[in-house]
C-alpha cells in the first residue's frame, strides 16, 4: 500500500513511523521546509514568510519551556533521554532535538521529500473492489518545490497517486484574530502571539495580553520581566495564580479607542501594546471539495473519532485535538489508522460513524462546551486514547501518563510561576515520583 503523509512535524513523523511498521506499506512524507520538526523549529523571523519566501510555521518564542513534563510528552516507545539532573520541563531546542533523533532512529529521513509543497489533493474513486466500502478510494496528490527553493532542479508540478493519505500539517500556523470592538483604531503596537519572540521590545511598556490560554499565560509571565505593567484579559474566568506582581487580571473587552481599552466591568486602562493570544484556525488549502472535509466554526467534519474521514476512510486527519499530550495522542491516532489500513480491524459502517460523531458532539454541547471547542479534549483525552487502542487493537498508553498529566495540571493551576521547578520520573507503567 502506498501512503502519503503531509507534514514532517511531530504528527507526521510519528504517523510515518507507525505506518512503516506494517509490512508492505510504502510511505512518502511531504515537507515544505528543509527540516523536520514543524512548529518546533524556532526562528527570530516574523511577518508571514521567511527569507526565501516560505510561510513561517513556527509559533515558538525564544525562552519557551514546555508546559508538560517531558516524561508525558514522549512517544511510549521513544522516551526523552534522562539523567539524574535533567529537568522535566525543557526548551523548544530540546524538543526539536528529540524529533530529529526520532526521525533518525526510525530511519524516516529517506522517506521525506523536503522543500516540497503539497498544492492539491483530490479523490479518485476506484471502479474496482466496490464491495470494500472502506478502501475504495485513491488520492491524487500534486506537489511543487517550495517557494524560493532553488536547490531542486525540478520546477514543474508533480502528480502522484496514493492508496491512503494522512494529513498532519499542524494547526499552530494560521492565527485566529479575536474580534475586539475598535481594535483597528488602537494607536499602539498589535501582534498575534504567533509573532511573539522576545520581551525586550516591551521594556517599560503597559501591555495588554488578550487570551488566557497556554500562550497567554506564558507570554504574560515572560513579558512581565520587562514591561512596567501587564494585564491578562479573557472573556471567561481563568485559573492561573499567582500572576507576577506587575500583572493584573482583566475580563472581557467592551471597546478600544486610541490607546484606551474599556473592559466589560467598566474599568478603563491605557496600553502601549496589545498581544492577541486568541489561538489558531485550522487550514487545509490543498484539499479539493471532493475530499469532503469541511470546517464549521473550528469543527472539522465529517470525522469519526476526530480522525477518520467518514466518507473516504483512507484519509486520516492526525493531531486536530487540542488540550492534550500531543505526541502520545499522535501515536494512538496513527496506530489506529495504520491498523485499519492493514486490515487488523473494521470500521463501523458510514451511518454508524456519522451517528457516533454527532452523538459525541451533542454530548459536548450538553456539557456546556461551545461548538468551536469540538476537538478540545483535556480530561476527555484518556478515554479517547483508550478507545482508539481498544478498537484499533494496539497497546494503550501506560496509566502513568494520565496520572502525571493530571498531577501537573493541578500544580500548574496552583502556582503558574513555580510548577516548572518540579522534576519527575516514571517508576513503572502506573506510577511516577517527584525527582529530587
Amino acid at each position: 500500500m502506498k501512503i502519503a503523509v503531509i507534514g514532517a512535524g511531530a504528527a507526521g513523523l510519528i504517523t510515518a513511523k507507525n505506518l512503516l511498521s506494517k509490512p508492505g506499506f510504502s510511505v512518502t512524507i511531504f515537507e515544505q521546509s528543509s527540516h523536520v520538526g514543524g512548529t518546533w523549529n524556532y526562528t527570530d523571523r516574523t511577518g508571514g514568510v521567511d527569507d526565501i519566501g516560505r510561510p513561517i510555521s513556527s509559533s515558538m518564542y525564544k525562552s519557551l519551556l514546555t508546559n508538560l513534563p517531558k516524561e508525558v510528552m514522549a512517544v511510549p516507545d521513544f522516551p526523552f533521554p534522562t539523567s539524574s539532573d535533567d529537568p522535566s520541563f525543557i526548551s523548544h531546542i530540546e524538543v526539536l532535538n528529540y524529533l530529529s533523533n526520532y526521525s533518525e532512529y526510525f530511519n524516516l529521513l529517506s522517506h521525506i521529500k523536503f522543500n516540497t509543497e503539497v498544492t492539491f489533493i483530490d479523490l479518485i474513486e476506484s471502479i474496482d473492489d466496490k464491495e470494500d466500502l472502506n478502501l475504495n478510494s485513491h488520492w491524487l496528490i500534486k506537489s511543487t518545490p517550495s517557494i524560493g527553493n532553488t536547490s531542486d532542479i525540478e520546477s514543474t508540478e508533480k502528480s502522484e497517486v496514493f492508496d491512503a493519505v494522512a494529513i498532519a500539517n499542524g494547526h499552530f500556523f494560521l492565527p485566529y484574530y479575536a474580534n475586539l470592538p475598535g481594535l483597528e483604531s488602537f494607536l499602539g503596537n498589535v501582534i498575534h502571539s504567533h509573532d511573539y519572540r522576545l520581551p525586550d521590545r516591551y521594556i517599560n511598556q503597559s501591555v495588554l495580553i488578550y487570551g488566557a490560554g497556554a500562550s497567554g499565560i506564558d507570554i504574560t509571565c515572560d513579558i512581565a520581566r520587562k514591561a512596567s505593567r501587564v494585564a491578562l484579559a479573557n472573556a471567561e474566568p481563568y485559573p492561573w495564580k499567582p500572576l507576577p506582581d506587575n500583572c493584573q487580571r482583566a475580563g472581557g473587552i467592551s471597546s478600544i479607542h486610541g490607546n484606551t481599552v474599556e473592559f466589560l466591568d467598566g474599568n478603563v486602562c491605557k496600553f502601549d501594546s496589545i498581544i492577541l493570544c486568541s489561538g489558531y484556525d485550522y487550514s487545509f488549502p490543498f484539499l479539493s471539495p471532493r475530499c469532503g472535509i469541511k470546517i464549521e466554526d473550528k469543527r472539522i467534519i465529517p470525522l469519526f473519532k476526530h480522525l477518520i474521514n467518514i466518507d473516504h476512510p483512507t484519509m486520516a486527519m492526525i493531531g486536530l485535538c487540542t488540550f492534550v499530550c500531543p505526541f502520545p495522542m499522535f501515536h494512538c491516532q496513527s496506530m489506529y489508522f495504520a491498523n485499519f489500513l492493514n486490515g487488523e480491524f473494521n470500521l463501523p459502517d458510514n451511518e454508524a460513524m456519522r451517528v457516533a460523531m454527532e452523538t459525541e458532539f451533542q454530548e459536548r454541547l450538553f456539557r456546556g462546551m461551545r461548538p468551536r471547542y469540538a476537538h478540545r479534549m483535556s480530561d476527555l483525552q484518556w478515554e479517547y486514547n483508550d478507545s482508539l487502542a481498544d478498537e484499533g487493537r494496539f497497546e494503550p498508553l501506560p496509566i502513568c501518563y494520565k496520572s502525571l498529566y493530571q498531577h501537573n495540571t493541578y500544580k500548574r493551576k496552583d502556582n503558574i510561576q513555580t510548577y516548572r521547578n518540579n522534576n519527575y520520573q516514571f517508576i513503572d507503567s502506573e506510577r511516577f515520583e517527584l525527582r529530587l
